[in-house]
């Protein structure tokens, strides 16, 4: 009789925990993609409730807003992003009053130029070099019938659900440029976890 308690205890909490790891997977690939496609809708006011709002105490959310309408604003090129595709979420980790997991996602980020003087193909080589820096050199392809810049992107960004600030999954890029800032708004502890990811 033990034995059989025992097993349908073990068996609940099993249940339990798998069911729960798939939920907070469900819920930061649901939120991610709407995130992805406010920003590709052009929908930045919404949007941007979806960046980690620690992130604004160094940068102010109206500021940020700012810039980001800014670049609506630049009628010299028109960006579109679409494929959205998670390839991979990290094990959830709990620390303090938040939960953090890291998301391995890719994207196609289509940049068409609008009146884009480069006859010689000057300026779209140093375009085409500074992307490859950025994105890889087999992920940057450029149309120069249509002047536009095809990207595949493969990223990493940091999915956090902190009790502090709101109850929802929230990001961060996790690249090159963010490292010194990441350090002030991830937990190092944290951080380490996610280094082999």
């Amino acid at each position: 009789m033990k034995n059989k308690v025992f097993t349908i205890i073990l068996f609940l909490f099993v249940f339990i925990n798998v069911s729960y790891a798939q939920d907070y997977k469900s819920e930061i690939t649901k939120s991610q993609t709407e995130y992805l496609a406010l920003l590709s809708n052009q929908e930045m006011e919404k949007a941007i409730e979806f960046i980690y709002p620690k992130l604004f105490e160094f940068f102010p959310k109206d500021f940020m807003l700012q810039v980001m309408e800014q670049q609506l604003a630049d009628t010299t090129q028109t960006m579109t992003y679409s494929n959205n595709k998670i390839v991979k979420i990290s094990k959830l980790i709990k620390y303090k009053n938040a939960e953090y997991a890291k998301v391995k996602y890719t994207f196609t980020l289509t940049m068409q130029q609008h009146n884009f003087e480069d006859e010689d193909g000057e300026l779209s080589d140093l375009m085409i070099s500074m992307f490859e820096g950025m994105y890889g050199e087999n992920n940057v392809k450029f149309d120069k019938e249509t002047s536009t810049f095809i990207i595949n992107s493969i990223s990493n960004l940091y999915a956090v659900r902190d009790e502090n600030f709101v109850d929802k999954w929230t990001f961060l890029e996790d690249n090159q440029k963010m490292q010194e800032l990441l350090k002030e708004l991830i937990p190092q502890k944290v951080m380490k976890k996610f280094k082999k990811f």
